[in-house]
Order: structure tokens, then C-alpha cells, then sequence
């Protein structure tokens, strides 16, 4: 099992009906067991107009402290990568 110190959220942008989503979403329900201080925020961008002009042909998008990380064809493997980043980004920050 792996573990992240602090809890880090990753977002999904989405909408409904898009298979490359489901597949990332199905992804990060899977490392959620194994990153227990994994958040996942999964965001609809059929909800907003903006949102949707913006992502419509890049999702599924995985964004990680306010950058998008990953677009389009996501694997388990890059997932890990973003993971491993923001442990390593985690134990760099200073504690109180």
C-alpha cells in the first residue's frame, strides 16, 4: 500500500457519456484503496458553459493544485506519476 502524508485532490473534469471518463474515473476509484489520502473531486463541465467551450475536446482532464496534469487518453501508470509527484511535493512542504 502506498501512502500520501497529507490528503491530496485530484480533479477530474468530465461529463456524462464519455468512455475515455469512465475509464479514468474507474482508474481513480482504484488507487483511491491503495492512496488512502487520495481525494477525488470529479467535475461535470456540462454544468457550465465555460467549463464545457474550454474542455469539451481535452477530456477527460486530471488537475492536481490548480494545473491540469493530465488530458485525453489517461493511464494507470501516468496517474501514479501525478501521485507520486504530489507525495513528493507533500514531503517537501515544512511542518508546523
Amino acid at each position: 500500500m502506498n501512502n500520501l502524508e497529507g490528503v491530496s485532490t485530484l480533479t477530474l473534469y468530465s461529463r456524462p457519456g464519455c468512455h475515455l471518463c469512465e475509464g479514468t474515473a474507474a482508474l481513480l476509484a482504484e488507487l483511491v484503496v491503495e492512496y488512502p489520502m487520495l481525494e477525488v473531486v470529479e467535475v461535470n463541465i456540462e454544468l457550465d458553459e465555460a467549463m464545457h467551450s474550454r474542455y469539451l475536446e481535452r477530456i477527460p482532464l486530471v488537475e492536481h493544485c490548480g494545473e491540469i496534469q493530465l488530458e485525453l487518453d489517461i493511464t494507470r501508470a501516468q496517474l501514479e506519476e501525478v501521485l507520486a509527484r504530489a507525495a513528493r511535493m507533500t514531503a517537501d512542504e515544512p511542518r508546523d
